[in-house]
């Protein structure tokens, strides 16, 4: 049994025994529900070793029809692209997760073409953190400007991508000792 998930790895069914609780169902229920509101981007926040990275796994697997945690979102015709933050620009991580240049027009040209081919593009960021130090140490202001412009593309409801990511702390946590111009950002 594994005791520490990576959602780019491919689990046996003996290896990866999810069990679907309450509050994993509540949040299945939540991207549901995204799905036809403006609000797609969405970020679970919770401590180390409560099953965030797990819940991405299964969600994937659920989507794809390759399980059946969550069959509510199964989809055959949807696509999962999978990233795990890290210590970079949040278009370098998206530009290698669609194969793309790290360029916001790029991005969203690659994110457009994936769009017109399936019913529904889920984004899957583990440890977003990782992305969001970054952007908070390295130009603040063009980083988390990047932050805007994905997610204002994510929740345009003409487009069907959704975010899911995963986070340790809230979003202000990532914030102490930096410049309160940057944190208003």
């Amino acid at each position: 049994m594994i005791m520490s998930t990576n959602i780019l790895s491919d689990y046996s069914k003996e290896d990866f025994k999810y069990i679907v609780t309450p509050s994993a169902e509540a949040v299945s229920d939540e991207i549901l529900n995204s799905l036809d509101k403006r609000y797609r981007c969405l970020s679970l926040i919770g401590s180390y070793g409560t099953g965030k990275s797990s819940f991405l796994y299964a969600l994937g697997k659920s989507i794809l029809g390759e399980a059946e945690y969550f069959p509510k979102l199964a989809s055959s015709n949807s696509i999962v692209v999978k990233s795990i933050g890290q210590y970079e620009s949040l278009l370098d991580q998206l530009g290698k997760a669609l194969k793309t240049k790290a360029e916001l027009d790029s991005i969203f040209k690659a994110l457009k073409e994936i769009d017109q081919k399936s019913n529904r593009v889920y984004i899957l960021l583990d440890e977003f953190g990782k992305l969001i130090e970054f952007s908070l140490k390295n130009n603040p202001k063009k980083e988390t400007y990047f932050f805007q412009q994905i997610a204002e593309y994510i929740n345009n409801e003409l487009n069907n991508t959704i975010l899911v990511s995963t986070l340790h702390q809230s979003i202000e946590s990532y914030t102490q000792n930096i410049n309160s111009v940057d944190v208003a950002e």
